[in-house]
């Protein structure tokens, strides 16, 4: 058993989880936001990762959620950023940059595809208990966010985070800029 798997990190190929992967794979914490580096050597082979918070969802991907796990066709080589967590049985989930329309708010990750999902969400370190979630209104980006008070801060040996459970749909996470929150302003 590798190490990595000792501390609740699964990386294998999805039909060959015994087998040794033909790719490398580094995990790092920067930001609050779970970096993951690899090489891969075969773009035609596909992976299940699990990770201790749950299926790790990519900004910019989306994912087939099997049996708890994502599953993806990496390419070559690449530095994927992972601020999103999901505990759910299966689908497809997908996490993308979401345009800004307010200057208070620096970022908008929206995440389309959530069944019953338990959510983990890791904004970024200077607002984490001030980040705002809302469920996505339109296409446009348009329009005053209504925003969900069911999201709890929590904090242990992953860092600081969001989570919320039995959650179905889409979402939109609101991170204000630091300059925004320095003059005292909130969402």
């Amino acid at each position: 058993m590798s190490a990595a798997r000792k501390l609740g990190y699964e990386i294998f190929r999805t039909n060959k989880p015994c087998e040794k992967s033909s790719a490398v794979f580094a995990v790092n914490k920067s930001n609050n936001a779970f970096w993951l580096s690899l090489y891969n050597r075969n773009t035609a082979e596909e992976y299940s990762l699990k990770f201790p918070p749950g299926a790790p969802v990519f900004i910019g991907t989306e994912t087939t959620i099997k049996n708890g796990y994502s599953t993806y066709h990496f390419s070559r080589g690449g530095h994927l950023e992972c601020r999103l967590f999901v505990k759910q049985c299966c689908g497809t989930v997908s996490v993308k940059e979401y345009v800004s329309v307010n200057n208070a708010v620096r970022r908008r990750i929206l995440v389309r595809g959530l069944k019953n999902a338990t959510v983990y969400f890791f904004p970024e370190g200077y607002c984490v208990d001030k980040c705002k979630v809302s469920r996505q209104t339109s296409d446009s980006g348009d329009g005053t966010p209504t925003y969900l008070d069911d999201w709890a801060v929590q904090d242990d040996e992953y860092g600081r985070y969001m989570i919320a459970e039995n959650i179905t749909g889409n979402l939109v996470f609101h991170m204000p800029r630091k300059s925004f929150l320095e003059k005292g302003g909130t969402l």
